[in-house]
């Protein structure tokens, strides 16, 4: 009877919920940044494009490889491959290079160098320079470790040294 109601009339059957792809659900996710400014996690609750569809639920699906999906996926990886949104469990890697381009742009742009509370950095969103100086630090996101923002702008830009 359940899978009748469903076929016919539209009604949500619990234990045999629809089919998913990727596309349906990056569709979603689109419409859901254009009415909210965000991207959707697997907390963002109900999907109002979807009866009876949660993002929680999407993410399950995509995670075990339910509901016509592969296995090993997740809400966040399909939105960083597909729609290019920053995955925070997985953030970039990182180069000596790049934190150098950012830094001066920041001297370029304020008169003096960035440091580890300069807040966000305007070229690369979702980082900030606090971000930077714990991958220095602590030899994360592709950086070596054992440095720091500060020891790094002494080495590589020493004409920016602080009084």
């Amino acid at each position: 009877m359940a899978r009748l109601l469903s076929k016919r009339r539209g009604v949500r059957n619990s234990e045999y919920p629809p089919r998913l792809s990727p596309s349906r659900i990056v569709q979603w996710a689109k419409k859901y940044r254009q009415r909210t400014s965000q991207w959707p996690t697997l907390k963002s609750g109900t999907i109002q494009d979807a009866a009876g569809e949660t993002w929680n639920a999407v993410d399950l699906a995509l995670r075990k490889g339910r509901r016509g999906l592969r296995k090993g996926n997740s809400l966040a990886r399909l939105l960083a491959g597909r729609c290019g949104v920053r995955n925070p469990a997985r953030p970039p890697r990182l180069t000596v290079k790049g934190i150098l381009r950012w830094a001066d742009d920041y001297y370029a742009r304020h008169g003096r160098r960035p440091t580890r509370d300069s807040g966000p950095i305007a070229q690369a969103p979702g980082e900030t320079w606090m971000a930077m100086d714990r991958a220095l630090v602590s030899g994360h996101r592709g950086l070596p470790g054992g440095s720091s923002l500060a020891r790094l702008l002494d080495q590589r830009r020493p004409r920016w040294r602080q009084p």
